[in-house]
């Protein structure tokens, strides 16, 4: 103990003390992000479940063109496989559905970004083309501190928008097969990914 008090009153060796305080006020907003994005996840997580009883995260489907795309969240149903984009944005979010770029503003300047419903519709697409006969329909969650001043376009969605009981509505058994094929898909891709 008596070694600890004398580093705090005297500081470490050879202007270690400086750099230790320089690293960790350059490491704390790094962390601060990390623990705030694990919680913010978690809790899209929880609140997925009331939109169906099964969900799969992070789906790697085909994208038709010889590559893969990455789906955030998939949401078994009893209206079919709801397919989920995920976006974190704070401040006020200016879009439209049909506008190519939409705008954020922060802390006033503003930062465009790609319509991610073009993105979501390419995701729904993939889905289908191994659904065979499960309706499927998309969804843009904003799970930010983010606001739409404006009207929010169609297919997109905000927390406050989930609802707040689960549903518990009976999901067809050829749905479920559909679904269990769409898990296994993952797990092999899993597996193989594990095995290189």
């Amino acid at each position: 103990m008596e070694g600890i008090q004398n580093i705090f009153a005297t500081g470490l060796p050879g202007g270690w003390t400086t750099a230790v305080i320089l690293l960790f006020i350059a490491v704390l907003p790094v962390l601060i992000w990390v623990i705030q994005h694990g919680r913010g996840e978690r809790r899209v997580r929880r609140l997925l479940s009331r939109f169906g009883r099964k969900t799969l995260d992070k789906v790697s489907l085909p994208d038709g063109m010889d590559g893969e795309l990455t789906i955030d969240h998939l949401v078994l149903t009893s209206s079919g496989i709801l397919v989920l984009s995920v976006k974190r944005y704070d401040g006020f979010i200016y879009a439209g559905e049909k506008i190519e770029m939409w705008t954020q503003v922060l802390k006033g300047k503003n930062f465009p970004f790609a319509n991610p419903l073009k993105e979501l519709n390419l995701s729904v697409l993939a889905v289908k083309a191994v659904a065979q006969d499960v309706p499927v329909t998309g969804k843009v969650l904003f799970a930010g501190r983010g606001e739409f001043p404006n009207d929010k376009p169609p297919g997109v969605i905000t927390l406050d928008d989930i609802p707040a009981k689960a549903v518990a509505e009976k999901i067809p058994e050829t749905w479920v097969t559909v679904w269990k094929a769409l898990e296994d898909m993952q797990k092999n891709k899993l597996t193989e990914t594990g095995s290189h």
